[in-house]
């Protein structure tokens, strides 16, 4: 601030020496006073070679529209060697400033002599018959019931307070192409309207005897003649603020007067205006964070896919344990019902050997009657082969819902052989499916759920784990039950199949005729051989029947546990489809959290990326056409500067140039549009 104040001194200075400070233009000016330019050069500090400044000062009539306007052009050279510069201004009742004689005019184009130690400068004043790039208008109404407008130059006798309404237009519009990409880099390309980026302040000075109804958003101040004054800060141009902007006031007085106006408007870039640089620094990093946010929304959009993925093999792995726990279960069913029907082979086998042992007792005691008897043993003898059978027996086909009416000992144990093979099967095809699942299971819980980022709820993680623990379990369980499977094929039955073809054989000669019938056809011939071969046979069927008796106690155990197999099964079957319900849950639910949750997200973060680029775009598009804003073309190589200042009069001031007025434009225009620091802030 303590900068401004040297500025608007020394500028004071420069224009009161320069004859600017005289009431019209056909007052003859004097000679540049070189100190005071000295002066404003020192308070500037470093300026660029050569600046073409332009100042245009225009009065409105008591409704804001032109009445006069003035510009003033001044070419300033840096400690540059003597030369003349051509520039275009306006040549409207052109004279100079800042020395005598009479301008050179080439064209539509002005020569300006600058050069030498130090600043030099050479202005010239015109009148300014351009359109001027803000419009302003001004509007008078009373307030209240039958509000109505009234002509300034009615106020005089206006009853009751009045609204005193300004509306500023930036006129200086021009389409253009305007691109910008979202956070996901899609472009946009699309035809706006781009204003030239003005913006300044308006002061209002009530004249006396006018009092202060309603300031609106104004800021109240008062100068130093203790007038009432109002200030506004205006940025005229989106996304900033807006092309137009509306500023009200209310008056209320005795005998009312137009109050004095004076605005002052001048273009700025994003890196001039301190205000206008934050918003665009901001809108900026805006779009960066939009990236980085789009990028990580991105990542895990795909972890979320990929946990989906992960979650419907798991489901898919279960479902194969669930059909694999069902089909052992149904295998150790029939387990359990060949080991019932071996159970009661065995019961019958012993049965017929205790028989076969007291009809050997009754032959040795009753030889008189040992014909008759030594057929019915014969018959008996033969029926109990066949129920025993041999290794010549066929194996029956595995039908557990067909069982055969008369099978032999043999083909029993095959037939319980056979479902033992099945069950084996099952179990081993349950080992692995449990523990293929278990082994899922763990890598999404180490992809998801392990520090330090863990991407699932601790809840499901727990849930998960429990899921492989439990898979492996039961693929635990499973291994065991096959081993005892093939230990019962390989240690029992093999062994039970042994011992029957051992019987067979004592009962069979190989050509299908039972040896012990074959004693007995000859026990007719020699009954005396016959008593000693009928006790040796009593005493080894004896030893059968016991054999039998033992087989049977083992074919009740193995069937007792194929039953507590079959209970466990079932109950591994249950749980297999109660894993695999959950795990399609648990599919579902990471489908959803990557359908509707981060999928959705990135979408919203996209589409929501595209404003603040589009306002960022459309601000540095305002930013480059700060040099369109000047009021004629600047030299090539220059720096320009252009401000513009209006002014509204009260009755009583007189006519001219308001000077002070002009100062304060000044200030925007040696400044080089340093706007912030003339600003008030609220």
């Amino acid at each position: 601030m303590k900068k401004t104040t040297q500025v608007a001194t020394a500028l004071l200075a420069v224009m009161t020496s320069s004859g600017w400070g005289m009431a019209n233009a056909d007052a003859t000016p004097v000679r540049n006073d070189t100190s005071a330019f000295q002066q404003l050069s020192a308070a500037l500090g470093k300026q660029p070679d050569f600046v073409n400044e332009q100042l245009v000062v225009a009065e409105l009539t008591a409704s804001g529209l032109p009445d006069s306007a003035t510009i003033v052009n001044r070419i300033v050279a840096n400690e540059q060697p003597e030369q003349q510069i051509s520039a275009q201004t306006s040549t409207d009742k052109l004279r100079y400033l800042d020395q005598a004689g009479s301008p050179t005019v080439d064209g539509d184009s002005v020569v300006y002599t600058v050069g030498g130690p130090g600043q030099t400068s050479s202005a010239t004043q015109a009148n300014f018959n351009k359109p001027l790039p803000v419009a302003l208008h001004a509007e008078y109404a009373t307030t209240g019931e039958g509000a109505k407008g009234i002509n300034p130059d009615d106020l005089p006798q206006a009853d009751g307070p009045v609204w005193v309404t300004y509306t500023l237009t930036n006129t200086a519009m021009k389409r253009q192409e305007v691109s910008w990409s979202d956070s996901q880099g899609n472009q946009t390309t699309k035809e706006q309207p781009v204003f030239a980026p003005f913006v300044g302040s308006v002061l209002v000075t009530l004249p006396q005897g006018v009092g202060l109804a309603d300031a609106g958003n104004a800021v109240v101040g008062t100068n130093q003649r203790g007038e009432t004054t109002l200030l506004w800060n205006v940025v005229l141009y989106p996304p900033m603020g807006n092309f137009q902007e509306q500023l009200k006031y209310r008056i209320t007085g005795d005998s009312l007067q137009v109050p004095a106006l004076s605005m002052q408007v001048v273009p700025v870039t994003n890196d001039q205006d301190p205000a206008v640089g934050f918003s665009a620094d901001l809108l900026s990093k805006t779009v960066e964070g939009n990236e980085t946010m789009t990028n990580g929304l991105t990542s895990l959009d795909d972890s979320a896919a990929e946990l989906a993925s992960a979650t419907s093999q798991l489901a898919a792995g279960q479902a194969k344990q669930a059909q694999g726990a069902a089909a052992s279960y149904s295998g150790s069913r029939s387990l359990a019902s060949g080991s019932n029907q071996l159970a009661d082979g065995s019961d019958q086998l012993a049965s017929g050997l205790k028989q076969l042992a007291g009809g050997l007792n009754s032959l040795s005691s009753q030889l008189p009657d040992a014909v008759v008897a030594t057929r019915k043993i014969r018959q008996s003898v033969q029926e109990l082969a066949w129920a025993i059978g041999n290794e010549h027996d066929k194996e029956l086909p595995f039908d557990p819902n067909k069982p055969p009416k008369h099978p032999t000992l043999v083909q029993l144990l095959w037939l319980t052989q056979e479902a033992l093979k099945q069950v084996e099967k099952a179990v081993e095809t349950s080992a692995k499916n449990s523990g293929e699942s278990a082994k899922l299971v763990a890598e999404v819980v180490q992809a998801h759920c392990a520090p330090p980022t863990p991407t699932l709820p601790e809840e499901d993680c727990t849930k998960l784990q429990q899921a492989a623990t439990k898979s492996g379990i039961a693929a635990a369980y499973a291994a065991g039950s096959v081993a005892g499977l093939k230990l019962i094929d390989s240690q029992l039955l093999e062994r039970i199949l042994e011992g029957l073809y051992q019987v067979s054989s004592a009962l069979s000669n190989g050509d299908n005729e039972p040896s012990i019938s074959g004693a007995l056809w000859e026990l007719e011939n020699a009954l005396r051989k016959a008593s000693t071969a009928t006790g040796q046979l009593s005493s080894g069927a004896s030893s059968s029947a016991n054999g039998a008796g033992q087989l049977a106690s083992a074919s009740n155990q193995l069937a007792g546990g194929a039953s507590q197999l079959s209970n466990g099964l079932g109950q591994l079957a249950g749980g297999a489809s109660q894993l695999a319900g959950g795990a399609n849950q648990l599919a579902a639910g990471s489908q959803q959290l990557q359908q509707q949750g981060t999928a959705k997200v990135l979408k919203e973060v996209i589409d929501a990326s595209s404003k603040p680029a589009s306002a960022n775009a459309y601000l540095d598009a305002a930013s480059e056409r700060a040099d369109d804003a000047t009021a004629y073309p600047v030299p090539s190589g220059m720096t320009g500067r252009v401000a513009y200042v209006y002014s509204i009069k009260t009755p009583d001031q007189h006519g001219g140039l308001s000077w002070p007025a002009v100062g304060m434009g000044a200030v925007f225009l040696a400044a080089g549009g340093v706007v912030g620091a003339n600003r008030i802030r609220s």
